[in-house]
């Protein structure tokens, strides 16, 4: 039997890859190098008054940004793992959905009354934990699924929740919003296994 090719889970992944490591390189001169987040508001980041000027686009473009590289490619690898099942199980066309929304959602949540010059949304992770939410109702509406997306959802979970904890005392809006989104979201467009 023919396996069909994730073709939204790996373009997803490389293009969070590829967008984040040309930024560093234009920002810093190395595709390794961080990027201060009050840069990453010129490379595709997000902040309250770009939102009030009508450049809305930067809610998507900011999910391919990101302020560290270790953290991006955490945020790839988890991106892929997820979305990989998701795809199976959902589609293509629902995966992007499912990620698109999430992301838009969770970016917006992270920035939402938030005092400049640090209302700056970045990063793929409002839209990975809303993957994270779909990854929830993928495991309870099909029994086959592979062990290892448990083990991709709890180490997404407890990662999210204790960087959150532990830099910011609390969890961060865009992801709790993030996640509620994508569970909603996949509640409506994940079928259940035959």
């Amino acid at each position: 039997m023919h396996k069909k090719v994730p073709f939204v889970s790996i373009l997803l992944a490389v293009s969070t890859l590829a967008a984040s490591f040309t930024v560093a390189t234009v920002a810093k001169g190395s595709p390794w190098s961080g990027v201060p987040i009050l840069e990453l508001r010129r490379y595709g980041g997000v902040d309250n008054s770009q939102l009030a000027s009508g450049e809305w686009w930067r809610l998507l473009t900011a999910q391919f940004v990101h302020v560290s590289q270790a953290h991006m490619l955490f945020n790839v690898i988890t991106l892929l793992l997820l979305a990989v099942a998701i795809e199976k199980a959902a589609g293509s066309f629902r995966l992007m959905l499912l990620w698109l929304i999430s992301g838009l959602a969770g970016t917006y949540a992270s920035i939402y009354r938030v005092p400049p010059p640090y209302d700056i949304g970045s990063g793929a992770s409002q839209a990975i934990m809303g993957l994270a939410g779909a990854a929830v109702v993928v495991l309870r509406r099909n029994t086959d699924s592979p062990r290892w997306l448990i083990v991709t959802l709890l180490i997404t979970l407890i990662n999210g929740v204790a960087l959150d904890l532990v830099f910011g005392g609390h969890l961060k809006p865009g992801h709790a919003v993030g996640f509620l989104v994508g569970l909603v979201f996949a509640i409506l467009l994940v079928p259940k296994a035959n």
